[in-house]
């Protein structure tokens, strides 16, 4: 993680965008339940609603899957600091993704030989800004922290790759001074004076700590307590944290909770791969929150305790029935302010669905990303995403119907 006056950070997108080409072909079967529609009358378009068949348990599986397990120990932002309510957060997959984030500029991995050396098995990131994103955005004036947390094979291996983290990004400025960080001695810390960016680097278990932490002014007091805050924050998640023994990752369940199959596929072959899904439990699910509403809480407010994120979808599942129906107004006007979306006429057929067109600065990057629906059902809240409207209110049915046929 290389500190610059000059600081730069890409804007990441949180969903995987999938190609916008429809799923195989179904037709609906089976008898409505009490009090629900029936389903057999939604416009699912060409979308399948079957549960897809996921494959054996596999080492790439499993690191993904170990990764969302890891997201409920990486610490929410805005629990450091109430200011950064506009964040981001994703897995890593791999070193050069990892050292891509931590360097802020894409195409220069600084750290990757270091991640490679040690064997990183997989990472989970989140970030948090006083301001809204924008890509390539300068950072000076801003306050920022990122928070990333990587898992390697063993206690030993995570030691030796946080030294030399450290140690590679110190070397790339003759001008880098070490940081101790009071609360935290085992912490590697360095800034260059005059800079109003520090990099951190902790070593704890089978983890590896990297922080980044950027304050409006060149405040190296304020930059070190935004390091020890964040380590206060972090470090007692890792310590109750159960990782998963190494020899057993390629065991891992793939949807213990029976909600991956329950997520909206679009893939032309009804298949899925790694990474195609993720899900998160209690603490992981807040991360996804969004901008700008981050400091209320909401889905904590309501029990979230799942939270699947798919190709086209994301399905929270918050307390119960009467907790996905009083969270819905405020949930969905978080979104339409967050994202500057407008209401468009919702034309599911599925009870309650609100659609919206969104005209924020994503939506050139992403168009994928320009309509969305909502909808609940039981005790889930429901989105759907296309850059199609049609399409948006076709996946929204087929979302809908999915759920009911997987109950």
């Amino acid at each position: 993680m290389n500190v610059r006056s000059s600081a730069r950070i890409r804007a990441v997108v949180l969903i995987v965008v999938a190609a916008l080409t429809g799923a195989c072909g179904s037709s609906l079967s089976g008898a409505p339940k009490a009090g629900e529609i029936d389903i057999r009358q939604l416009n699912i378009g060409s979308y399948s609603v079957e549960p897809v068949t996921l494959p054996s348990p596999s080492q790439e599986w499993g690191r993904y899957r170990e990764a969302d397990r890891m997201a409920d120990a990486v610490a929410t932002v805005i629990d450091v600091d109430p200011t950064l309510e506009f964040q981001e957060a994703g897995v890593v997959d791999d070193p050069e993704s990892a050292a891509n984030v931590l360097s802020f500029i894409p195409g220069v991995p600084v750290i990757k030989p270091v991640l490679e050396k040690y064997g990183m098995i997989i990472g989970f990131y989140a970030n948090g800004l006083n301001q809204e994103f924008v890509r390539g955005m300068n950072l000076d004036g801003a306050q920022f922290l990122m928070i990333m947390v990587n898992r390697f094979p063993s206690e030993d291996a995570a030691r030796q790759a946080a030294v030399e983290i450290d140690a590679t990004d110190f070397n790339v400025s003759k001008d880098n001074v070490a940081v101790p960080i009071g609360k935290h001695p085992d912490a590697k810390a360095h800034w260059r004076p005059g800079n109003a960016s520090i990099a951190a680097t902790l070593a704890r278990r089978q983890f590896v700590v990297s922080l980044q932490a950027v304050y409006p002014t060149p405040n190296l007091d304020a930059l070190a307590k935004q390091v020890s805050d964040a380590l206060d924050a972090e470090v007692p998640l890792i310590d109750a944290f159960a990782p998963t023994p190494t020899d057993k990752i390629a065991t891992l369940p793939l949807d213990p909770d029976h909600l991956v199959v329950r997520a909206l596929n679009i893939s032309s072959d009804h298949a899925m791969k790694p990474g195609d899904v993720q899900q998160f439990g209690p603490r992981g699910a807040l991360h996804f929150t969004w901008n700008g509403h981050y400091k209320d809480r909401l889905l904590q407010q309501y029990g979230v305790d799942r939270l699947v994120l798919g190709t086209a979808s994301s399905i929270y599942r918050v307390r119960d029935d009467r907790a996905a129906t009083e969270i819905f107004p405020t949930w969905i006007k978080a979104f339409a302010d967050s994202n500057k979306a407008e209401e468009i006429e919702a034309k599911t057929g599925v009870p309650n669905a609100r659609c919206f067109e969104r005209k924020d600065a994503a939506v050139a990057e992403v168009p994928q990303l320009r309509f969305t629906c909502f909808f609940t059902y039981r005790d889930f809240v429901a989105r759907v995403f296309s850059g199609d409207k049609g399409d948006a209110q076709e996946r929204a049915a087929a979302q809908y119907a999915l759920l009911a046929n997987t109950n």
